[in-house]
């Protein structure tokens, strides 16, 4: 078992098509989720200089007052997140930091005149190193957007572009953004809801579509080489063919969760839910996988229920496509599911009494399809702490059989509040996990940790 004890300090879609790469589309961070198969691993195409030492970057000059926001990884490794000065703004400067725990670069967002920022996107990165965004600003009366680009992100002088649209403000949460394969389009909520699409040369808008409801900010949107596709706020799944010609639009499901994986090799979406209208299901957890080809029609492959009703928490499902198996975390257990919607195995990660004690969820998965080990993210919620104790740790698990792994223990203040965000796993040399910690919002710190990844 490792673990850590953290000293608080004052500080800071693309789905690449077969080509016979391996893990193509892993080499570049596309969206919020990761990659199509969530399994939130970026493999680096330049040299990242890991020293393989374990570090800590926490900060307490900054007002993170319940999450971090964009959160994405570049072509070095280099792990790029917005912070904020001030409660009400949502980010005023956008990070990038090395994989030793240092900071490479910071740049303050462009703003606009009399305007607070009141949202940002997630954070895309592509295989030529740049880097994009979108930040949504308002003054109480007015409000705009901008689509934003960053060159140069490797090196020490940073290039921040930006092109200003009032049509780009999106005042939710966190607005998704991806690129689509060919990585000219960018696709992104606005205001309303729509679906807006932007070139990613010129950031100017090349349509929106008032028609439909676009992606839910939690969830992405996503591509599979013949179009663009999302799961909406009203649980339909809808398929664009890039522009804005529709060529799906579906219900899938009920129960309001927006998680998915795509399984590029066998063209299924792996999708998790929960059905609070059955009589003997009581909401808990139910995963669907869908036939995405796009010769035929969306239609239902298999359907998996969580057997022993055990939580209404689960992590995002996460897709081995080279065997066609879906992975997810519903405590106290974590599943693979196979093609067929059976349970391949299921291994107890957490007691029973640990989820008592410490308000334990599963919150996500981190998956090394190289050397097939799983990592899942389990905290104390940051619903219903109360005086309980605190915990956040990654349970790590081979998933050929299900053998669990070394315990990677954080240790924390008895019980303080606690938000964890999804690790990332770097290639095979490291992991990112980052987390908000403190009870006052004024307090609270950003907390990031790097760690080597270990084989056993």
């Amino acid at each position: 078992m490792y673990s850590w004890v953290i000293i608080v300090s004052t500080l800071s879609i693309f789905i690449k098509l077969n080509n016979g790469q391996e893990n193509a589309y892993e080499y570049q961070w596309i969206h919020s989720m990761g990659n199509p198969s969530n399994t939130r691993r970026i493999i680096p195409s330049l040299p990242t200089n890991y020293t393989g030492k374990l570090w800590y970057f926490i900060s307490n000059g900054s007002s993170q007052a319940n999450a971090i926001q964009g959160l994405g990884a570049g072509i070095n490794g280099d792990l790029y997140f917005f912070m904020s000065e001030n409660l009400t703004h949502s980010a005023d400067y956008f990070i990038c930091m090395t994989l030793n725990g240092l900071i490479r670069w910071r740049i303050y967002l462009q703003p606009i005149e009399k305007m607070i920022n009141v949202g940002v996107s997630n954070i895309v990165s592509t295989t030529d190193g740049l880097i994009y965004f979108i930040s949504s600003w308002t003054d109480g009366i007015s409000s705009s957007g901008k689509a934003c680009r960053i060159s140069n992100g490797q090196t020490n002088k940073p290039i921040l572009e930006c092109a200003e649209n009032n049509q780009l403000y999106y005042p939710y949460e966190e607005a998704p953004l991806s690129l689509d394969d060919s990585a000219v389009y960018l696709f992104t909520t606005v205001v309303n809801q729509s679906i807006a699409v932007i070139n990613a040369t010129s950031l100017e808008i090349v349509w929106i579509d008032r028609g439909v409801i676009g992606c839910s900010s939690k969830s992405t949107y996503n591509s599979d080489g013949t179009g663009i596709y999302w799961i909406g706020d009203d649980d339909h799944f809808r398929k664009v063919n890039g522009r804005d010609t529709r060529l799906l639009d579906i219900y899938v499901n009920s129960g309001g969760n927006r998680f998915y994986s795509f399984d590029q090799r066998h063209s299924v979406i792996a999708r998790v839910w929960q059905n609070f209208h059955s009589t003997t299901s009581n909401g808990s957890v139910i995963v669907s996988g869908w036939d995405a080809l796009a010769s035929g029609d969306f239609g239902l492959l298999w359907q998996w229920n969580e057997p022993h009703q055990s939580s209404a928490q689960s992590t995002q499902p996460t897709v081995n496509d080279q065997l066609g198996v879906t992975y997810i975390s519903v405590l106290p257990f974590m599943y693979a599911i196979d093609q067929h919607g059976l349970t391949l195995w299921k291994t107890q990660i957490v007691s029973r009494d640990e989820i008592n004690q410490y308000n334990l969820i599963s919150n996500c998965l981190a998956f090394n399809a190289e050397t097939n080990i799983i990592h899942v993210l389990v905290s104390s919620s940051s619903i219903g702490q109360g005086k309980r104790l605190s915990a956040i740790f990654i349970a790590r698990l081979r998933v050929n059989n299900g053998q669990l792994l070394n315990r990677i223990n954080i240790d924390l203040p008895s019980n303080a509040k606690v938000n964890a965000h999804c690790p990332i796993l770097i290639g095979n040399e490291a992991l990112y996990i980052p987390w908000i910690m403190g009870n006052d919002p004024d307090l609270a710190s950003l907390n990031i940790m790097g760690f080597p990844q270990m084989n056993s």
